[in-house]
């Protein structure tokens, strides 16, 4: 498996042929986003991502420069040309519990902040997904496992899906909100 990327420059009326991202790089469940820088990026659940300065022709890799589980899910904002976001979902054995995690660049993606836990103690969320409206509000969706009758006997949770914000790029995050 390869991760490819197609493109369309008249409003997707036609598609370019599908293109590697990167050699034989594979990115499980991708998302691409564009900084305000220009950059293009590609995110998913690894402990890389891809970037391109040049509209998507040619690929880079970035090492995240940290560790995480290949089925760790990645999400990150650009809140402007050199602040960057980054959510993901980590487990947390001790508790046996999912945490979404956050990290900032103030270099554009050059290095990233120490953690940041998001999650609160008594909750197991992961797979984050962000997105910052035009009034800078952030609103970060999360999957919420929670107890059915079945759990003690067969380890059966109910996933939700629960949503958050923040007003100050992500230094402080409102209580969560179960749908």
């Amino acid at each position: 498996n390869k991760t490819k990327y197609v493109y369309s420059d008249d409003n997707g009326l036609t598609w370019s042929v599908p293109q590697n991202v990167i050699g034989a790089a594979y990115i499980p469940y991708p998302k691409i986003i564009e900084t305000a820088d220009g950059r293009l990026w590609i995110v998913g659940r690894n402990n890389y991502f891809f970037y391109s300065i040049d509209d998507g022709n040619t690929w880079l890799s970035k090492n995240l420069g940290f560790n995480t589980s290949m089925t760790t899910a990645f999400d990150f904002i650009s809140i402007d040309s050199t602040n960057y976001l980054m959510t993901y979902d980590k487990y947390d054995s001790i508790n046996d519990k999912y945490k979404i995690i956050s990290r900032k660049s103030s270099n554009s993606g050059e290095s990233w902040s120490d953690e940041t836990v998001i999650t609160e103690l008594d909750r197991s969320e992961k797979r984050p997904r962000l997105f910052q409206e035009s009034n800078g509000t952030i609103w970060l969706i999360t999957q919420v496992s929670e107890l059915t009758p079945f759990t003690q006997n067969y380890s059966i949770y109910q996933q939700n899906i629960s949503y958050r914000k923040s007003s100050n790029n992500g230094e402080l995050w409102d209580a969560p909100i179960d749908f």
